[in-house]
């Protein structure tokens, strides 16, 4: 056997190989730890780049002396092949098996033929991890006390604030009608009661966590001052008139100045709804005083709100404003028309200047808009106390200051569509309201309609409020509608029942009900998606059916002046009205496809058949003669007339006619095409 072919010797050189191996490895890792632990001892030095070339070559060389010289790996015993002939084979021994040096790492090769083993190497170990910081032991909760603790005193202090305020009225009126004490007694007391609460504020209030009874402190001397002037000038008279007012406003503006530096809102309202609930305790009567003093008040504490979002405050503060206006409209009479028309322009001025201003800063600005509109709520019944010319002045001021801000809303800083919107419905308000007054409550309903149409027609030319004049313009319809109902079916039931004046306020009614129907279906439809103007278009022609109807009696009526002929006329003309619409509504529902035109086929169908049921069940027994024979003969040529069309139409309709019927179809025997049939030919014998 030669060399080459001795096994012993293959692994032989496979076993030095895997030794060179080995010892390379381990001069590697020597190499690696060493220049590892260069670079850490480099970073406490002075010098770190000099401390690591010089630590790494000893590092290695000491690696290098303390390895040991690489032992021969010996693999495991191999099993020999066996000769084919076992008689000549020489004996094999394994050699023996050693462990291999301590200190060189072992790498194990394994398959699944052989058993080699080879040095293993170990991952160095990872350094210990940091020890945990100690944890801080967590406060204690104290924050459910706390609220709870604050929330008691917020409601005890307050409830303080108003039994005091009480106090102090009880105080300036009752005592002074009992005269228990002298009235300088009065005022004085309460004027350094009123100081002592304020001053007491201001000391309690240098500590934040004491801000809401400190609060509560001022807000009481504050209301207490304002108390005593009011007092002072309606029920003693030691005061006119300006000089109370001039003191009110300084009284209110130096005591609110506590309320922004604090930020306290709760000072404020605690403030203003003393004032309208005790105020007028100490008015004496006088509203008009009472008003101007209310309204001072307001426009004093004004400027403290600008930068803040403090809509309850405004909201009182309005309020404020409007109570005497209602006080004046329970007492009547010549003095408080007057004063009444002053101080509503001016309460209504104040609320829509203070609205515009605080919008800015407004989080809620269509909450601040509607509180604005509360001065037009005593305004309302200002009829009560005004003449027809002041009354409709007013609200024409009313409304021209509306609609500018409609209009030009855009350009108020903070202003939005929801703001607009509000604005815009306060001048449909003011509208209807000028009309009432100038027509009497009979003429409401022409109010209505008469906003309705305007704002029908105005949704064509604001892009940006088409929604909202279509929306309000709907609502004032439907009110106007339903306030001319029950004049609208006596009309319709009974000849005599109207007069010369109902007869044309029915008409003018229903002419304008029309116009608005017309102009605000116009629009409803120009927004209209898909089958949706198919219903506002039937939905709006069944409406104006109705109102033709008592536009065609309530016109034949004003001709007449209310005859029997007129009224059979209206009615006969109202008939044949609603055939000739259910008619076209048929005919239009032929060039629809789908969902509209099983829309427009209800309408027109429903449309007819009423026409129909009118002609027998009241035209049968309401009208006579004439008008009864051209009732019936009118209506049936219309449906006579409308199958020939519908029947023509449904020939002329490409849809009904199918494919195979462009030709006509053969007569006799259906031809049958001949089958080809393939014959091999045969060879002949």
């Amino acid at each position: 056997m030669s060399a080459a072919n001795d096994p012993m010797a293959a692994v032989a050189s496979i076993n030095d190989e895997l030794a060179d191996i080995a010892t390379r490895l381990t001069r590697v890792t020597a190499r690696v730890a060493a220049l590892t632990d260069g670079l850490a001892a480099s970073a406490l030095t002075d010098s770190p780049q000099a401390s690591a070339d010089a630590a790494v070559p000893a590092a290695v060389d000491s690696a290098r002396r303390q390895a040991p010289e690489p032992a021969a790996v010996l693999a495991p015993p191999v099993r020999p092949v066996p000769p084919k002939n076992r008689a000549m084979a020489p004996p094999v021994t394994a050699p023996p098996v050693t462990a291999p040096p301590v200190g060189v790492p072992q790498l194990q090769y394994a398959t699944a033929h052989t058993g080699f083993a080879a040095p293993q190497y170990q991952p160095a170990p990872f350094p210990a991890p940091l020890p945990a910081p100690p944890r801080t032991p967590a406060a204690p909760n104290r924050l459910t006390a706390a609220g709870a603790g604050g929330q008691l005193g917020k409601i005890l202090a307050f409830a303080g604030v108003a039994i005091t305020l009480i106090g102090v009225v009880l105080l300036l009126v009752l005592a002074a009608q009992a005269g228990l004490l002298a009235p300088q007694v009065r005022v004085t007391g309460g004027a350094v009661l009123a100081a002592a609460l304020v001053g007491a504020g201001i000391v309690v209030g240098r500590s934040p966590a004491k801000r809401s009874a400190a609060a509560a402190l001022a807000a009481t001397g504050i209301a207490t001052a304002l108390f005593c002037v009011l007092a002072a000038t309606n029920i003693y008279h030691w005061l006119p008139a300006l000089a109370a007012l001039v003191l009110t406003g300084m009284i209110a503006a130096g005591g609110f100045v506590l309320a922004r530096q604090w930020d306290s809102q709760p000072l404020g309202l605690a403030v203003g709804v003393g004032l309208v609930l005790l105020a007028p305790f100490l008015a004496d009567g006088d509203d008009a005083v009472l008003l101007a003093f209310l309204l001072v008040y307001a426009a004093a504490t004004l400027a403290v709100q600008i930068g803040r979002d403090w809509p309850a405050l405004f909201a009182v503060n309005t309020a404020a404003t409007a109570v005497p206006l209602v006080l004046l409209l329970s007492r009547g009479g010549d003095a408080s028309a007057t004063a009444f028309l002053i101080g509503a322009a001016a309460a209504f001025v104040l609320a829509i200047a203070s609205a515009i201003v605080l919008l800015r800063s407004s989080g809620a600005p269509v909450a601040l808009a509607l509180t604005s509109s509360v001065p037009l709520l005593p305004m309302l019944g200002a009829d009560a106390v005004l003449a027809t010319t002041p009354a409709a002045l007013l609200w024409a001021g009313v409304a021209a200051v509306l609609i500018t801000l409609t209009v030009a809303g855009s350009l108020v800083p903070g202003s939005t569509l929801g703001t607009r919107t509000v604005w815009l419905a306060g001048a449909a308000v003011a509208g209807v309201a000028i009309v009432a007054i100038l027509g009497g409550a009979d003429a409401l309903q022409l109010g209505f309609l008469g906003v309705a149409l305007a704002l029908g027609l105005g949704s064509r030319f604001d892009a940006e409020l088409t929604s909202s004049y279509r929306i309000i313009g709907t609502v004032a319809l439907g009110a106007g509608l339903l306030s001319i109902a029950p004049q609208a079916a006596m009309a319709l039931s009974d000849a005599d029942w109207l007069g010369a004046a109902h007869r044309t306020q029915v008409f003018t009614a229903a002419v304008l009900a029309l116009a608005a129907l017309a102009a605000l279906g116009w629009s409803w439809v120009r927004g209209a998606r898909g089958s949706e103007s198919t219903v506002i278009a039937c939905v709006g022609g069944l409406i104006a059916l109705a109102l033709i109807n008592v536009l065609c009696v309530a016109a034949a009526a004003v001709v007449t002046d209310g005859s029997d002929a007129g009224f059979r006329s209206g009615h006969l003309a109202a008939t044949v009205i609603f055939a000739a619409a259910g008619a076209a509504a048929l005919i239009w529902a032929r060039r629809l496809r789908g969902t509209n035109r099983a829309l427009a086929l209800t309408a027109g169908l429903l449309v007819l058949a009423t026409a129909v049921a009118k002609l027998f069940l009241f035209d049968l027994s309401a009208l006579d003669g004439i008008f009864r024979v051209a009732a019936f003969i009118l209506v049936g040529l219309v449906l006579l007339g409308l199958g020939v069309a519908y029947a023509q139409t449904l020939d002329d309709d490409p849809s009904s006619i199918r494919p195979s019927s462009l030709e006509d179809p053969p007569t006799g025997p259906i031809p049958v095409a001949p089958i080809p049939v393939s014959v091999t030919p045969q060879k002949h014998r």
